[in-house]
């Protein structure tokens, strides 16, 4: 199987290149730059320069069977226009090309979909059907995201072979965005509680969506499914900041702050983002504290039936793994 891929230099698409090379698959993968290409090569995938947003790019790839795409902006303080260029206009001409060429098309999206206040809800309750919530003006990552899905959709409709995965926060070696920053507290010996729940996190390890992107890639489906992956494990709150002191090698304390005191300080964090300019998602930070306070609010039932998803790795010994890779010295 021939593969051409986007975001392989990333968390994901690292793990997603060396399971596709794992089971035979020949990868080519989209890089930035020269230290992408490199990265891309001992990965086991031949690199094409270009960039996603880039027509000309697109001009380039040769026939195959599968598209994966994977790149998109997810945290930068970037302009709506960046994130639109980038996470837009970059699908749909990953998702034309797919048509163009006769390729199926795996589109990696997000549960951000769904709207920031997803995780008031019951848990388990969010399946792929369930009704969009409304979205904050600035919230430009979960914005282009429900926008990519629609310009995936438009080109179903079309003729495309096409599936759409949304997984929720991802983590893993190599992580740059999530783990890393509580880390960094945790290694000065303590991490806050949000309320006295003791539920799952909406949590799924980049090993495992990895896993769901090569089944949907191989496994025949209808045109224009979605499935959401995010239910590889459970593991609460707690336990998490335990598997990272267990990782950073030492113990690690927890502050358990109340739900209604931690969400009333985001709320006003977030006004003095308004404040300050657009670009800096206003809606994220009610949006972190209620993931963090735990509760899953996603289920992934689909997946398994359809794609035989399962977890690859538990979430005790990835968190373990991840945390040791966060503190491990680079260069």
């Amino acid at each position: 199987m021939n593969v051409f891929l986007t975001g392989g230099t990333g968390l994901l698409g690292r793990h997603v290149i060396e399971q596709l090379a794992a089971a035979g698959a020949r990868v080519v993968a989209l890089a930035r730059d020269e230290a992408g290409e490199s990265t891309l090569r001992a990965l086991g995938a031949t690199p094409l320069r270009g960039r996603v947003e880039d027509p000309r790019t697109w001009d380039r790839v040769l026939p195959c069977q599968v598209v994966v795409h994977i790149a998109a902006i997810i945290a930068a303080r970037a302009p709506w226009p960046v994130f639109y260029q980038a996470n837009v206009e970059g699908t749909r001409l990953a998702a034309t090309t797919a048509r163009r060429i006769g390729a199926r098309l795996v589109h990696v999206s997000s549960v951000a979909v769904y709207g920031r206040r997803a995780y008031d809800v019951e848990p388990l309750s969010i399946g792929e059907r369930f009704p969009f919530g409304p979205l904050e003006e600035h919230d430009y990552y979960a914005r282009s995201k429900r926008l990519a899905e629609e310009v995936v959709r438009e080109e179903v409709d079309r003729g495309l072979e096409a599936v759409i995965l949304r997984p929720c926060v991802t983590y893993g070696p190599g992580d740059r965005l999530f783990l890393p920053r509580l880390v960094a507290v945790a290694r000065h010996g303590w991490l806050p509680l949000i309320g006295k729940k003791d539920a799952p996190l909406a949590l799924v390890h980049a090993r495992n969506v990895a896993a769901g992107v090569v089944a949907a890639a191989t496994v025949p489906l209808a045109a224009g499914r979605v499935y959401n992956l995010t239910n590889d494990d459970e593991i609460s709150p707690r336990a998490f900041i335990a598997a990272i002191g267990d990782g950073i090698g030492r113990r690690v304390r927890t502050v358990t702050v109340p739900e209604t005191a931690a969400l009333a300080t985001a709320r006003v964090m977030e006004a003095g983002l308004r404040i300050v300019g657009p670009g800096l998602y206003p809606g994220t930070l009610t949006g972190a504290v209620r993931f963090w306070r735990g509760g899953n609010p996603y289920r992934s039932h689909a997946a398994r039936a359809d794609l035989g998803w399962h977890a690859l790795i538990r979430h005790a010994e990835g968190v373990r793994e991840a945390a040791r890779d966060a503190i491990r010295p680079t260069g």
